[in-house]
């Protein structure tokens, strides 16, 4: 079908290259050129298509993704993808596997935990598959509070073996990925016991199900927690062990030990060190979030560029006509309209923002990982801890709103399953609760600011502003036009960040002035927490951002590099423009100022409005990556595409519809 007539407009009058974006979004040509060829291998295998799934149950649902898993193994073993290529061919499928949990959390899991000769034992059978496993840690009444896990772990020394134990309800391991009918082993997160006296958590591999017959092994009940709001393909599972025994040398022991005599030996290292998968994962969902509002994004932006609705003021007062029903030339583009704009590029900008924050963190990522075992790595993990606590819940938070918001911003047909915006909704969500619900993870970003701040701000590369801050510091800006410069932004979103930490350290004291303890001044201060993490978090965005941006101008056109250096302001003055409150309540702006931010955000959604089709074109989604969506189709053809859609529906199978004979008609007719 030809391109929609609009959405080609917009795509010629884009005043740079789209290619160029894609440059700095895949970051060598190289990886452009490869991630489309494992697109097309990808969506030229039928065992991949998505088509139709909003009309399926969600038994067939999980049956398409195992097949999809098992062809994606039989791809992974033929081209053996480095880790980027990996999540190349895992983002040209675009459906979550019931396999993931094995590659993201319980192989890395045993890479990280476990001693070099327990991963020559276990590591081949999971490249091999004959071992899938998950990673038990959530439990049905604790998730957050690691501490409190009831699963119990207890060392026999007659037998040498450790006993797996839910002595609770509430012990029963809920929520994990893959566990309910895809994993055979588990790395089972509980505490360790050793005679009358408790070690604290710690990593063991039990197995749950036979490897031949994937039957439950004895002392093992497993199984899927039941319907949720969304991530239909993946297994979240349940599982209660029943005195499960395993050997002594399944506890994960790189840092940790017990021998034969039941003696527990510390063997160095951080103590954060048995948090590095959760960091991991943490890393990941920052990578991701950028990623899936993207795809929100492109879907709203291109409806948006298409859609017609209200007419154009006429000279005289009067209106023009458009035609019916296809949105005549009379009738405007949405996105034209200024609240559209705002509701829509300051999220382009941010997806773009999250791009580059999730990009630095896999590269800090990777030089903590090899420096694990080197002396002096506890202050690099303790700031890793807290930066990704911060960033996770930030990045997750503002992804399920701004998906959201996207498909709002569709009017009645986002409501529609076929637009896609449900269930990239529906999926994502779950981010915002693993591995930390968000609010609950601010206190670790903060607890690591208190002390940076108490040392001058020797937290590390991230806390350096720390010791900086001045109370009585005030914005320098003054015009509209210099209240937009990166300089003026960074300094207004590293006082802010700063005074919010100092805010809380300063609260807490007063509480414990006033006689309160320790624990009741740290619960009195929480919401201030959460202030106080989110405007770190955004600051570490900001600075990511800028850097990316900064490092790949110099390469671009300078169409190209004005647009991405308007996404770096528009991100940080929409932003403050959301936070006023944090900028303005200790005179750091003023109330002029303040105006100035707004007028500043206005007119960089204006300067970005000729490129907003070519800065989502630029993320290089193909129609399958966006969930086959029916408004955010590359080729524009909404419409079609919407009526395609109904006539699948189930409930159109037979006229008259199921349930006529037995309860319209009587209503009908008065047969009551």
């Amino acid at each position: 079908m030809p391109v929609n007539a609009d959405l080609q407009r917009e795509r010629d009058s884009c005043p740079f290259d789209t290619e160029a974006l894609t440059l700095f979004l895949d970051g060598s040509t190289q990886r452009i050129a490869r991630r489309r060829e494992i697109s097309a291998m990808v969506e030229s295998d039928p065992v991949f298509s998505n088509a139709d799934n909003i009309f399926k149950t969600r038994p067939e649902r999980f049956a398409s993704a195992l097949r999809k898993a098992r062809r994606y193994e039989e791809l992974r073993q033929r081209l053996r993808p480095s880790r980027d290529e990996d999540l190349l061919l895992s983002a040209a499928i675009n459906e979550t596997l019931p396999t993931l949990l094995h590659y993201l959390m319980f192989m890395p899991n045993i890479r990280a935990l476990c001693t070099d000769a327990q991963q020559a034992a276990w590591l081949p059978r999971c490249e091999s598959l004959e071992v899938i496993g998950c990673y038990a840690q959530t439990e049905l009444g604790h998730g957050s509070n690691i501490r409190a896990l009831e699963t119990t772990a207890t060392f026999l020394p007659d037998t040498d073996e450790f006993e797996i134990h839910s002595p609770t309800l509430t012990a029963t391991k809920w929520w994990p990925g893959t566990l309910g009918r895809t994993a055979n082993h588990a790395m089972v997160i509980a505490q360790l016991v050793i005679g009358d006296r408790r070690y604290g958590i710690h990593n063991f591999i039990v197995p749950l199900r036979d490897v031949k017959a994937h039957a439950p092994l004895r002392g093992v009940r497993a199984g899927d927690i039941g319907p949720k709001i969304g991530f239909t393909t993946m297994d979240n599972g349940y599982c209660v062990f029943d005195r499960v025994r395993v050997p002594r040398a399944n506890m994960a022991a790189r840092y940790a030990s017990v021998d034969r005599h039941g003696v527990y030996t510390k063997k160095g290292g951080d103590s954060k060190i048995s948090y590095i998968t959760m960091m991991q994962v943490r890393a990941y969902i920052v990578e991701q979030a950028g990623y899936c509002l993207a795809k929100a994004t492109t879907i709203a932006v291109r409806y948006s560029a298409l859609r017609r609705q209200g007419f154009a003021p006429q000279a005289g007062g009067g209106s023009s006509s458009g035609s019916s029903g296809g949105g005549g030339s009379g009738e405007l583009q949405v996105l034209d309209y200024t609240v559209q704009m705002h509701r829509l590029l300051p999220l382009v900008a941010t997806a773009y923002a999250f791009h580059s924050a999730g990009r630095a963190m896999q590269q800090r990522l990777a030089r903590l990982e090899a420096m694990l075992d080197t002396p002096g790595v506890g202050a690099a993990l303790a700031e890793f801890h807290a930066s990704s606590s911060g960033l996770k819940s930030l990045c997750s938070a503002v992804t399920a709103d701004g998906i959201e918001d996207c498909r709002k911003c569709c009017g009645g047909h986002g409501y529609l399953a076929a637009s896609g915006l449900p269930e990239l909704l529906g999926t994502y969500l779950q981010n915002c609760t693993v591995e930390g619900e968000n609010h609950m993870l601010t206190q670790q970003t903060v607890k690591h600011l208190l002390k940076a701040m108490a040392a001058g701000g020797g937290g590390g590369e991230d806390c350096g502003h720390l010791s900086r801050w001045r109370p009585d510091e005030r914005c320098c800006a003054a015009t509209q036009e210099a209240m937009a410069t990166m300089p003026v932004l960074m300094a207004a979103f590293e006082h802010r960040a700063a005074r919010l930490v100092a805010g809380v350290g300063a609260l807490m004291r007063a509480r414990m002035a006033a006689d309160a303890a320790r624990d009741a001044a740290w619960n009195g201060a929480l919401v201030e927490m959460v202030r106080a993490s989110r405007a770190h978090a955004f600051l570490l965005v900001l600075r990511m951002f800028a850097a990316d941006a900064e490092a790949a101008s110099a390469a671009m056109a300078p169409p190209a590099r004005a647009a991405l250096q308007r996404m770096v302001s528009l991100f940080a003055l929409y932003w403050m423009e959301r936070d006023m409150g944090d900028f303005t309540e200790d005179s750091y702006l003023s109330l002029e100022q303040a105006t100035w931010v707004r007028g500043a955000v206005v007119a960089a959604l204006h300067a970005l409005r000729p490129a907003a089709v070519g800065l989502v074109d630029a993320w290089d989604f193909t129609d399958h990556q966006l969930g086959d969506s029916a408004l955010g189709r590359r080729d524009g053809n909404v419409y079609a595409a919407l009526m395609s859609s109904a006539l699948k529906s189930s409930l159109n199978a037979r006229d008259p519809v199921a349930g006529y004979e037995e309860s319209l008609r009587p209503l009908i007719t008065s047969r009551l």
